[in-house]
């Protein structure tokens, strides 16, 4: 797994922090390669034995798991072994000591990771008491079989483990064909929008919609007829016009209209161009007034990005319900395939439920 190390750009503060609370006095610690080669074992066992309910679900796939490994590892780093299982529950054992809140998310601010975890993550899961005894017992192990548990590095270990999680975990979501297409959409949207604010800093939301409109177009008009680009990418760098060029129409896809926009569209009129802009039904308002407000309304084509949608799987289903889940899975698949080969860690997979 690489070399062990102080997080990059960290202040002295910080290193202090590290070697006072994971490097204690007159302790030995094993290999940071020894630690991880057990940990990897421990993960390894988890992922591999479960219970036997029917509806067991892997703690890999859910993010409490990685928030209760982290508080854990920093809990257990102030205390003396052997660990006892009740030092890391409540009084009525019901839940993990200093998992609610922001404990778990102050530790990925300290190591600089632009992600956050939901203040509940693992706080209230029944599995998290058996995620932290399993660890305990674990802990223990290692301490007495391989002079001394490495705090450190089992804190970036699972740090890395929280990072992949968050890069690449897909978002899952329940399809109804009873429901309306606009209900799927829209609940698709309010999960992306979850996504966002555990990923500080990126805008998944413009991200997301960009490629589910290269999705439509790449159905529309078939394989290779479409040009497309990563969500991160300005188009003034890359001398284009918009995220999207179909003969003299260009289409830009936002979740934020600004003056900026506008201006762009001016330029593609400038230029002979037809633009479009793609936005949610929430800030077609915006884009209009901001249109307005630079005398080219009655130039600037506004499109509702919910709307533009469902009239797609609509005339893909040929308005027949039978056919609705086959067309919402054809749009993410060909959406996934986007989302792979242009913005890879973006960690916005769907997965149709």
């Amino acid at each position: 797994m690489g070399r062990l190390d102080f997080p990059i750009g960290a202040s002295e503060r910080l290193r202090r922090h590290i070697l006072e609370n994971y490097y204690n006095k007159g302790r030995k610690h094993c290999l940071p390669s020894e630690m991880w080669k057990a940990l990897e074992s421990f993960v390894k066992g988890l992922s591999t034995h479960g219970p036997r309910e029917r509806r067991w679900i892997n703690p890999l796939n859910t993010a409490g798991f990685y928030a209760v490994m982290l508080n854990a590892t920093q809990l257990a780093s102030r205390m003396e072994y052997p660990l006892q299982d009740d030092a890391f529950k409540t009084r009525n054992k019901g839940q993990v000591v200093g998992q609610r809140g922001k404990g778990p998310n102050d530790i990925l601010a300290s190591w600089r990771l632009p992600y956050r975890f939901g203040t509940e993550s693992g706080g209230t899961n029944r599995a998290s008491i058996g995620h932290v005894e399993r660890y305990v017992a674990f802990l223990n192990e290692v301490e007495s079989s391989r002079t001394g548990v490495d705090h450190l590095a089992a804190i970036v270990f699972w740090l890395r483990r929280t990072r992949e999680f968050f890069k690449t975990s897909p978002i899952e979501i329940s399809f109804n064909p009873n429901l309306t297409l606009r209900l799927f959409i829209k609940r698709t949207l309010e999960e992306v929008r979850k996504r966002e604010r555990n990923v500080a800093g990126t805008k998944l939301t413009g991200l997301f919609m960009q490629h589910m409109v290269g999705a439509k177009l790449e159905i529309l008009l078939g394989a290779g007829k479409v040009t497309h680009h990563s969500a991160t990418q300005a188009d003034q760098q890359y001398q284009r016009y918009g995220d999207f060029e179909i003969d003299d129409t260009i289409l830009h896809v936002t979740s934020a209209p600004t003056e900026r926009l506008i201006e762009k569209c001016r330029e593609n009129l400038d230029a002979f161009k037809k633009p479009v802009i793609v936005t949610l039904s929430s800030k077609t308002s915006t884009a209009e007034g901001l249109a307005e407000n630079a005398e080219r309304a009655h130039q600037i084509e506004i499109v509702e990005f919910e709307s533009l949608m469902v009239s797609n799987l609509i005339e893909r289903s040929l308005l027949k319900q039978k056919e609705r889940r086959i067309t919402v899975e054809e749009l993410v698949e060909a959406y996934g395939r986007l989302v792979t080969k242009h913005d890879p860690v973006a960690g916005l997979g769907i997965v149709l439920r």
